[in-house]
């Protein structure tokens, strides 16, 4: 797909309602790298307008990405954070970092600077900037590392946002655990108690909810139970494609550009699949429902898509530009006809008032039949997978086509 400079929102109009998923992860394997939370975040901003992402091991990340942009005004909160946060590669390197940026504060305004502070002053600055500097290629590094990457591209696009549960003055390895988990409870009681958003758990904070829901300690409206299937239902729809897996982030934001109207369609058709769902989101039958739903309903759509396009090997071209097998026909009649410098790149509808030229006989019964397969892939884009089917196209390795 096309790359382009600035995404527009998927939603772009200021009081169009948007699909707002709330994704919240548990601690899962306890390690720091962020392939759950990459995981999650894949299918959750295909499906939706946006998505807020809670986790406890996103504080590493927060932290490494304030050393990245760190501004004169947010150096001190961003050097304390480092030194807690940041993990043994970063922490001896920002508290050298943090004691270079005292010692800088504490000298004079500068014109009370004597000759021989100014030179102390330069060279303290000098290595200020190399440690600076040094302490940013080791936060990129890091991030790289946790595999963070990824989501600042969601980030950086407006489309997500962190809520990493450990708060800028703190420090995760001294956190009680009381607090952390009372704090991920508690995400997790705002999810389900209702509003406009549309719950999305893994499968330890799904356990949690069921069992405070069974308990009395959570409660959770009609309206958000309904929003919970929706979300698990079309996030689980695409984490059933095959290639996704090995879908990344700038393909996931080119799909959510380009595929705007099927996206709406796929929507509507998880909608009315979801209701059709006796189990909440949380179960662990949910999962086998989806199966079931994948089995009788979308897996035969996708084949039948793909059925139309393989009856008709132009249609698969159409999805870009004309075939040649189309076209040369009427490239080969073109000098003839005086239009011998026309291009290619010109495009369709150049193309075919061009051959209006060339004359009806020649011509018309070739425009007709393009015109036919251009009506047949548009009928095909309608169909309510068809957003599936073009994601899964989309994201499939090169080597896998």
């Amino acid at each position: 797909m096309a790359k382009r400079a600035k995404r527009r929102p998927i939603s772009s109009a200021a009081k169009t309602p948007q699909l707002e998923i709330v994704a919240v992860l548990g601690v899962g394997h306890g390690g720091a790298e962020l392939d759950q939370e990459l995981a999650i975040c894949r299918s959750a901003l295909l499906y939706a307008d946006h998505v807020t992402l809670a986790s406890p091991r996103l504080f590493a990340l927060v932290a490494a990405m304030g050393v990245v942009s760190v501004t004169p005004q947010t150096f001190r909160e961003v050097m304390n954070r480092a030194v807690r946060d940041g993990g043994d590669a970063m922490r001896e390197v920002a508290e050298s970092t943090r004691q270079l940026g005292e010692a800088l504060d504490a000298f004079p305004s500068r014109h009370e600077l004597n000759p021989s502070q100014r030179r102390e002053k330069a060279s303290l600055l000098r290595r200020f900037d190399q440690d600076l500097d040094g302490l940013r290629g080791t936060a990129r590094k890091n991030i790289s590392e946790l595999g963070g990457d990824e989501l600042i591209l969601a980030i950086q696009e407006g489309v997500l946002t962190l809520e990493p549960l450990v708060h800028a003055e703190e420090e995760f390895d001294d956190l009680p655990t009381d607090v952390l988990l009372g704090r991920y409870v508690d995400v997790v009681r705002r999810s389900l108690a209702g509003g406009q958003n549309y719950p999305l758990f893994d499968a330890s904070t799904g356990d949690l909810a069921r069992l405070g829901l069974d308990a009395g300690h959570f409660t959770r409206t009609e309206a958000t139970l309904a929003r919970g299937k929706n979300a698990a239902a079309g996030t689980g729809f695409i984490d059933r494609l095959p290639s996704i897996p090995f879908a990344n982030m700038s393909e996931v934001l080119d799909i959510r550009q380009e595929l705007r109207a099927p996206l709406g369609r796929f929507r509507k058709a998880v909608s009315g699949l979801s209701s059709g769902v006796d189990v909440p989101p949380e179960d662990a039958e949910f999962s086998a429902a989806l199966d079931a739903r994948w089995i009788q309903d979308v897996q035969p759509a996708l084949d039948e898509i793909e059925e139309r396009i393989q009856q008709d090997a132009s249609l698969r071209a159409l999805t870009g530009k004309f075939t040649a097998g189309v076209v040369d026909p009427l490239k080969s009649a073109f000098p003839a006809a005086g239009l011998g410098s026309l291009s290619f790149a010109a495009g369709v509808n150049a193309w075919l008032g061009a051959a209006a030229v060339i004359g009806a006989a020649t011509a018309a019964p070739m425009v007709k039949a393009v015109q036919e397969r251009r009506k047949a892939m548009r009928d095909i884009e309608k169909q309510p997978y068809y957003f599936l089917y073009k994601t899964e196209e989309t994201v499939r390795p090169r080597e896998l086509r």
